[in-house]
């Protein structure tokens, strides 16, 4: 696709020199503008032709007008814009705040001209070159929203699974003949690649619409399935999307296509991270620093895997090495941190002096006394952030810890009450802190409370369940752990804490007979033709016999009694 050409309007020598020159630079340096647009003024076009006739020629043949008013309207620049005009160019008018008196002929112009097109005043280049960038480009997007507007309203975005899609397919989400239309529209049919990928990102930037950000490397892929940006940037729409399995494959298929892209490794590398799953994580991390060595995203996350791992010395190492790359608040913080985690907390607290104009000064302060198990100087440094006006979810929850860590056990609810009346909890730290309570055998109340949010929140999370029937065992709670057993068993039916569990309310709550039928047939489908019925209810019985039960403790002892039993016919 050709750029679309610019036309800057003309001013005499000394007339809004500063702001020209701004504009000249904007649309060299910007890089979606580069991608669109081509500027035309008279600074880079010298000709010895009067600026009168040569530009009023040039405004023709041009597709936007960018018209620059100050204090008087010249003659030169009144013929450019009708010439605008009557050539049907897009016209911006940009008029600068005064506030002293235009001249007459100008502010008529204003009022009888102007004011029928695009029309703003500014103050200043800085705010003029703004106004430019954010005027020009919502206009293309207008332009390219008109273009998907009927394809949008004539159907509903519907997910494709990508494993069902033919090879040669992009793992469309969108039907193949909505995605072609598009593509041949007025506007879209002339862009190049380069120009569309631009595009997706500036649509994201303005509306945060993932959805035409998909479309548009849709018809990418459409024109180009080997495209491996499209594909790569296609992978991080969809898992902002929610569509992290897929996702991946458009990062695979990216991968595919250019092994040395260190964005696709790292990208992937992020999948695996979020999902705890460590080992592989690192390897594509690895993979990634290995092609760019000074990645800084890149050794951030490897340095929190091993902070997670407990390695400590190897988090450092890397912590390190992005500090010695890049100073930022990044990587200062996180140095500062590891450091603290290493038992270096005087050079924590030294390094963290880089920071003291910076607002997160306060705020790694805490976690380095958190880190140092220095828990009311945490909790002091924490509090002197929040009363300047600052919020950190983590830091907020490290609080809580910091209070249970010194066992104020009253402190730490309320003041995780607080953080839950004012944002999301995310499940685990529902878990989280109904463990460290449980641990505690405090507040076992609220430890239950806490537990049941955590797999109302996400029934997926099977140690939340565990927890949850633990506590309620503990308060012997039994018909309401049966319940929650009831629950738990649909969502892991072959875990044997979560069967244990079940078969002991069933127990507790005097359902005996309920009891052995049930542990009989899990046993059964469990162990299959290895073991009859009737032994089964030969090894019940005899776990019975030798432990019996009459609370949670017994009642695992004879659990552990029975599968030992199991094993031992299995292998026989």
């Amino acid at each position: 696709m050709r750029k679309f050409n610019v036309f800057l309007s003309s001013a005499m020598t000394g007339e809004l020199d500063r702001e020209r020159d701004s504009i000249i630079i904007l649309f060299q340096s910007d890089p979606t503008l580069k991608e669109f647009f081509t500027l035309y003024a008279f600074e880079e076009h010298a000709s010895p032709q009067p600026i009168e006739k040569a530009f009023t020629g040039e405004v023709k043949i041009s597709d936007i007008l960018i018209m620059l008013l100050d204090k008087e309207l010249r003659e030169a620049v009144k013929k450019e814009f009708d010439s605008a005009r009557n050539a049907k160019l897009k016209i911006f008018v940009y008029i600068r705040h005064r506030t002293d008196k235009r001249d007459e002929i100008l502010a008529e112009f204003i009022s009888q001209d102007a004011y029928q097109f695009d029309c703003g005043s500014f103050n200043g280049s800085i705010d003029l070159c703004e106004k430019i960038k954010d005027d020009i480009l919502s206009d293309l997007s207008r332009n390219y929203y008109q273009a998907i507007k009927q394809a949008k309203e004539q159907t509903e975005y519907v997910a494709v699974s990508t494993i069902s899609q033919k090879p040669w397919s992009s793992s469309r989400y969108y039907d193949h003949n909505i995605v072609a239309r598009v593509s041949e529209s007025d506007i879209l049919k002339e862009m190049d690649i380069d120009q569309l990928i631009t595009l997706a990102a500036t649509r994201v930037d303005e509306t945060g619409n993932l959805k035409e950000a998909l479309l548009i490397h849709e018809v990418i892929l459409l024109r180009d399935n080997n495209n491996w940006q499209a594909y790569n940037n296609r992978g991080l729409i969809l898992n902002d999307m929610g569509f992290a399995e897929d996702a991946l494959f458009s990062f695979r298929r990216a991968l595919e296509l250019k092994p040395d892209s260190h964005a696709t490794l790292f990208n992937i590398g992020n999948y695996y991270r979020v999902r705890y799953r460590y080992d592989e994580a690192l390897e594509y991390y690895f993979a990634a620093i290995k092609i760019k060595p000074d990645k800084v995203s890149a050794l951030t996350h490897i340095m929190s895997i091993y902070e997670n791992k407990s390695d400590f010395a190897t988090a450092l190492d890397y912590a390190e090495r992005a500090y010695s790359i890049e100073q930022d608040e990044r990587t200062i913080s996180n140095l500062c941190i590891i450091l603290a985690r290493c038992g270096r907390e005087e050079e924590a607290i030294e390094k963290c002096e880089e920071l003291r104009n910076s607002i997160e000064y306060r705020k790694i302060r805490a976690y380095i006394f958190y880190a140092s198990n220095q828990f009311e100087k945490s909790i002091n440094e924490t509090d002197i952030y929040f009363s300047e006006g600052n919020m950190d979810y983590d830091l907020s929850i490290k609080k809580v810890y910091s209070f249970l860590n010194i066992n104020k056990i009253v402190e730490a609810i309320s003041w995780f009450k607080e953080i839950e009346s004012n944002h999301f909890i995310y499940p685990s730290d529902y878990n989280n802190i109904g463990w460290a309570l449980f641990e505690k055998k405090v507040a076992l109340d609220e430890s239950t409370e806490f537990f049941q949010k955590a797999v109302d929140a996400d029934p997926s999370m099977i140690a939340a369940w565990k927890n949850l029937q633990s506590v309620l065992g503990e308060l012997r709670k039994y018909q309401d752990g049966l319940i929650v057993s009831n629950r738990a068993i649909n969502y892991y039916p072959d875990d044997p804490k979560i069967m244990m569990n079940r078969s002991m309310f069933l127990f507790m709550t005097g359902n005996l007979n309920l009891g052995i039928k049930y542990m009989t047939s899990e046993l059964s489908r469990l162990f299959g033709g290895n073991i009859t019925q009737s032994q089964i209810e030969e090894m019940i019985n005899e776990g019975l016999a030798k432990t019996g039960f009459k609370n949670i403790e017994s009642f695992e002892t004879f659990f552990k009694h029975l599968i030992a039993l199991s094993d031992q016919s299995k292998n026989n």
